[in-house]
C-alpha cells in the first residue's frame, strides 16, 4: 500500500499540530502574556490587606491559562487520529509510541507552567525593578514545586498512557461503527496491543490496592486490630493513584 493513501489525514493532523504550536508560540513569547501573568492593579498594590487569591483572580485570563495543559489534551487525539486503520503497523504503532511521548513532556511542561503562572505576580515587585526583598513574599508559594516536579517526571508516563488509550478507544470505536475501515479481522499493531496490556495490569493494581485499603480499614475498625495503621493503610493507595493527579495539579492554586 502506498504511503500517500494516509496523507489527507495527515495534512489535517499537521495543519492542526502547526496552528497549535504557533499558538503555544504567541502565548509563550508573547510580552502581553508575561506581563498579565504578573499584572497587580495599582489599587491592589497599595492596599497590603487584599488576599493574596484575589491578586491571582484578578488578573487577565490570559495570564492565568496554562496552554501547555491544553497543548497535550489536542494534541494526542490529533496524533491518534492522523492514522487510518489500513495505515501500515509501523505506523500505526509510531503514532502510540509519538503521542504517548509528547503528551508525558508536555504535562511536565505543564506543571512546571502551573508554579510559574502561580508565584508570578510576587516574583518582584512589578512597580520597582529591584526590590530589596520582593513583594507580597507572604502570598508565594513554591512548598509544593519541587515535589510536583519529581512526581510529574517519575509517573507522567501513567495518565499520558491513559489518555493515549482512551483517545485510542475512541478511534477504533469511530472506524468501525462509522467510518467501517475496521472489520472483524482487524489486528491491532503490537504497541497498540502492549499499551492497553499495560493499562489492564495498571487497572488491576489500583483495585487491589483499593480493596486491600477497604480490607484493612474494616478489620481495624471492627477490631481495633494493631496490623490497622492509617499512614501506612493510606500509602498503600496513595502510591498507585496518585499519578493519576497530575493533570489537574494545574488547576490547584
Amino acid at each position: 500500500m502506498s504511503i500517500h493513501r494516509y496523507d489527507p489525514c495527515m495534512k489535517k493532523a499537521l495543519f492542526i499540530v502547526g496552528l497549535l504550536l504557533i499558538v503555544v508560540g504567541v502565548f509563550e513569547f508573547h510580552p502581553a502574556v508575561e506581563k498579565a501573568q504578573s499584572y497587580v492593579s495599582l489599587e491592589n498594590y497599595k492596599n497590603p490587606e487584599t488576599p493574596c487569591q484575589e491578586l491571582l483572580t484578578n488578573r487577565p485570563w490570559y495570564g492565568k491559562l496554562n496552554y501547555q495543559f491544553f497543548a497535550w489534551l489536542i494534541f494526542v487525539p490529533v496524533m491518534i487520529f492522523s492514522v487510518s486503520p489500513n495505515a501500515p503497523v509501523w505506523m500505526r504503532g509510531g503514532r502510540v509510541i509519538i503521542a504517548a511521548g509528547i503528551c508525558y513532556a508536555l504535562m511536565n511542561l505543564a506543571i512546571h507552567l502551573q508554579w510559574d503562572i502561580r508565584n508570578a505576580p510576587f516574583k518582584q515587585d512589578p512597580f520597582d525593578p529591584d526590590p530589596a526583598n520582593g513583594w507580597r513574599m507572604d502570598c508565594a508559594n513554591y512548598a509544593g514545586d519541587g515535589f510536583s516536579y519529581i512526581i510529574a517526571m517519575i509517573s507522567a508516563w501513567i495518565p499520558a498512557c491513559i489518555y493515549t488509550g482512551f483517545c485510542l478507544l475512541i478511534w477504533r470505536f469511530y472506524h468501525r461503527r462509522f467510518s467501517k475501515e475496521i472489520t472483524e479481522n482487524y489486528k491491532s499493531d503490537i504497541v497498540t496491543r502492549i499499551l492497553f496490556w499495560g493499562l489492564k495490569i495498571y487497572a488491576v493494581i489500583v483495585l487491589l490496592a483499593i480493596l486491600l485499603f477497604l480490607a484493612f480499614f474494616v478489620y481495624g475498625y471492627f477490631f481495633h486490630d494493631f496490623l490497622f495503621h492509617p499512614p501506612l493503610a493510606g500509602l498503600m493507595i496513595i502510591i498507585p493513584l496518585r499519578p493519576l493527579l497530575i493533570p489537574f495539579e494545574i488547576f490547584a492554586y
